[in-house]
């Protein structure tokens, strides 16, 4: 059975996080979804991503979702032809086990909003769930728990300033995290 933890994060407090992670952990990172071959270049650090901590859509459903993985492992990367020619690559957990999904989410450029971001994973492996547990006791360091989900510090003022903590710019504010 998979694991999931949900969180909110400014760009600031994403930065803290990744370093603080990545200063005992060495991984690779790999955009998931389906990709160009150009984009199936795995990643040393988070902090290679461009505008890691700036949402890149409007809700936590379409933002980018990046695979984990230890750092000494290589993954299966999937050729799916397309029906209007061409070949895709599938960067997924479908054949990977052994790692993790992470959706940073973040600011959303232009708005007063930080989109839900997450960690998760479908396998119950054993490299899978640590790297998991990770991730997870790193959240768990800097960020608060509330209304079911982690929320960083810089996240939290923004908050309390009026921003809005939500899963999706157009859906209705009652569902969005309140102030505390």
């Amino acid at each position: 059975m998979g694991k999931e933890a949900f969180f909110y994060a400014s760009q600031k407090d994403i930065y803290n996080f990744t370093s603080s992670l990545e200063k005992e952990n060495r991984y690779k990172y790999n955009l998931a979804g389906l990709r160009t071959l150009d984009e199936t270049k795995p990643y040393n650090s988070l902090a290679d991503f461009p505008n890691l901590g700036i949402a890149d859509a409007d809700n936590d459903i379409e933002c980018k979702r990046i695979l984990v993985y230890n750092a000494d492992k290589e993954i299966i990367v999937r050729e799916i032809p397309q029906s209007k020619g061409g070949i895709k690559y599938g960067i997924d957990q479908l054949k990977n086990k052994d790692t993790i999904i992470f959706s940073p989410g973040g600011e959303l450029a232009g708005k007063d909003a930080i989109i839900q971001g997450s960690i998760s994973t479908i396998s119950d492996s054993g490299t899978g769930v640590e790297i998991f547990n990770v991730f997870l006791n790193c959240l768990k360091k800097d960020f608060k728990k509330k209304q079911g989900a982690y929320i960083g510090k810089n996240a939290k003022e923004k908050l309390d300033a009026g921003w809005r903590l939500t899963r999706g710019f157009r859906s209705p504010p009652e569902y969005d995290i309140e102030k505390y």
